[in-house]
């Protein structure tokens, strides 16, 4: 990382009220942010905005949160939370919709804030430097929406304590949609679930609830429904903290049966502000593609012949997984974490 004081004609002045100056990193423990100039092309591009995003990181400018000139408050950032697998890139594609809307896909900072937390550092200190800077409009007028990484789930309380203004909606998935999702990530991706696991069980009440058995799955996809039981338990208990007027819950399944009326409902409760025509013509072109690789035809017609393909090749495993689901983990669960989903 670069130094401010080595750029003398950048301010923090104008990192700080450019939002194209993007907090792009944080150092919790040394109490700095590296911001990188990013333009509006390239965030709209981006797949995600953590270490995959294609900028040279040399070229960052680095101040300490004391030098952080925070910008006047403007409205509040909405929020997109999501368990893994279950469509919200492709969410958040289509309700970027500028200069009415911008989403910002999985901030690195975020991800920081939530290693943080897991660690048992605070993390208000940062966040109340960080969320205005995220919040600030790309456009005059313009609203920001914001999709944390699903492994930032055990923040999301306090990010969203930060402005009780701000509105949420959480995109999550039945069991075994989840199940299906994981079963054809590459074994790099599916290593990481222990962790992931150990992340979201730390931060939510079924960890004292579950029995020895829940801590000894079978296979790897019983190790993914842990993950799926501990993730949907955070949404629950985030639901039950923030109450239905600043979130909603939607299950991928539902998304997809009407995926242009659900787009303009999710929109309407973020008060996004898109015109509905522009919004429309957003969910036609984003909906035919790859969410993530946007040059390949991706559709929702196409989704479910893959899903459905999974389904029977991998049969015995996803029986197996959900049957050790039943009889291990949901008779701990709460009734809302099983029951978290509709439009």
């Amino acid at each position: 990382m670069t130094s401010l004081d080595n750029h003398p004609t950048i301010s923090t002045d104008e990192l700080c009220r450019s939002p194209e100056w993007f907090p792009a990193d944080v150092d919790v423990a040394a109490r700095r942010i590296q911001f990188l100039h990013l333009d509006p092309q390239r965030l709209e591009r981006a797949p995600f905005l953590d270490t995959r995003l294609d900028v040279d990181w040399r070229a960052g400018h680095v101040c300490s949160y004391e030098a952080v000139a925070l910008p006047p408050a403007t409205r509040p950032a909405a929020w997109l939370w999501h368990t893994s697998f279950c469509g919200s890139t492709l969410l958040a594609r289509m309700l970027h919709v500028a200069p009415h809307a911008v989403a910002l896909k999985e901030p690195l900072v975020l991800r920081r804030l939530s290693d943080a937390a897991h660690a048992g550092s605070r993390i208000d200190e940062p966040l109340r430097v960080l969320l205005p800077l995220l919040s600030r409009p790309w456009h005059a007028e313009g609203r920001v929406l914001i999709k944390p990484t699903h492994a930032a789930l055990n923040i999301a309380r306090a990010v969203m304590a930060g402005d009780d203004r701000s509105r949420g909606i959480v995109l999550t998935s039945a069991l075994e949609d989840f199940l299906i999702s994981n079963v054809k990530k590459p074994p790099a991706t599916l290593g990481k679930v222990p962790q992931l696991v150990e992340r979201a069980m730390g931060a939510t009440r079924l960890l004292k609830k579950l029995g020895p058995a829940a801590f000894e799955p079978p296979s790897t996809l019983a190790v993914v429904a842990l993950q799926w039981a501990a993730q949907r338990e955070l949404v629950s208990e985030l639901l039950e903290a923030m109450g239905p007027e600043r979130l909603r819950i939607i299950d991928w399944a539902d998304l997809q049966d009407d995926i242009t009326t659900s787009t303009l409902g999710c929109a309407r409760w973020l008060d996004l502000g898109i015109p509905e025509a522009a919004l429309r013509d957003s969910v036609a072109i984003n909906a035919s593609r790859h969410s993530k690789e946007t040059e390949h035809h991706f559709d929702v017609a196409t989704r479910r012949s893959e899903a459905s393909r999974l389904a029977e090749t991998f049969e015995p495993q996803i029986r197996e997984a959900m049957a050790w689901a039943e009889r291990h983990l949901l008779p701990a669960m709460s009734a809302g974490a099983i029951a978290v989903s509709g439009r």
